[in-house]
């Protein structure tokens, strides 16, 4: 081999090096990060507080630990700030391609459940996946009870009311649903006797295909509908 065909093969292996080199740094220098899925669900009992970790992967490891930044997407989140926390960053150990993000909630004003949607900040070195919706819902405990309307064409004459023994559980009142063509609302209640009242403002109960349902799992508490008059009232026990 003459001297000329050594230099080109030397010149030719060096190159070589250095793509291969190039290729190495690019991947360990490249940030993607997604969260585990795009939906969670999470139930925190009333009134109390919990903490879970929303898991987030890397689609590489690096020697070094990283952090990135997460924030909350308020235009699509319909929990109270006040009852949610979430931290600004976090962080993937080095060596390692996940990290969490401690969420924290207190089971207060949920209602029949609120979300939280998070992303990822992106910037120039930082690739992200979708966002997540975090489903947050009364845990229960006891007795979980969906009380269910479809409305007629006056869905401002009905409202209602659940006793407890003699004792008033919860309510509504006549005008809330104006405007609605359905309505639902979980309980978590308790093992005792309870009454549900269905009232109709104008007395001539909810016109078909209107009317109601009470339901725990697969168990009819209570349904109703037609001309029942003013009022029309159900004892259930759990």
């Amino acid at each position: 081999m003459n001297i000329k065909n050594i230099i080109v093969t030397f010149s030719l292996i060096c190159s070589l090096f250095v793509v291969t080199s190039c290729s190495e740094d690019e991947k360990e220098d490249l940030n993607y990060v997604s969260f585990e899925s795009k939906v969670i669900n999470f139930g925190v009992a009333l009134n109390e507080s919990d903490t879970f970790d929303v898991k987030v992967y890397s689609a590489n490891k690096t020697g070094d630990s990283r952090t990135f930044a997460v924030e909350v997407v308020e235009a699509e989140t319909t929990a109270d700030p006040q009852y949610y926390s979430v931290p600004s960053t976090f962080t993937i150990p080095g060596n390692t391609n996940e990290g969490v993000i401690p969420v924290s909630v207190t089971g207060t004003n949920l209602g029949s459940g609120k979300v939280i949607v998070l992303k990822l900040t992106p910037s120039s070195t930082v690739y992200t996946g979708a966002k997540v919706t975090i489903n947050v819902t009364e845990a229960c405990f006891q007795n979980s009870v969906n009380l269910a309307f479809t409305f007629d064409s006056y869905p401002e004459e009905t409202y209602w009311e659940l006793y407890q023994g003699a004792t008033l559980y919860a309510s509504s009142a006549a005008g809330d649903y104006t405007g609605q063509s359905t309505f639902s609302q979980l309980f978590c209640l308790p093992d005792g006797d309870y009454t549900l009242v269905v009232y109709d403002d104008y007395g001539d109960g909810i016109s078909s295909p209107g009317g109601f349902m009470l339901t725990s799992g697969t168990t009819t508490l209570a349904s109703g509908g037609g001309n029942f008059g003013t009022e029309v009232s159900y004892n259930f026990t759990l």
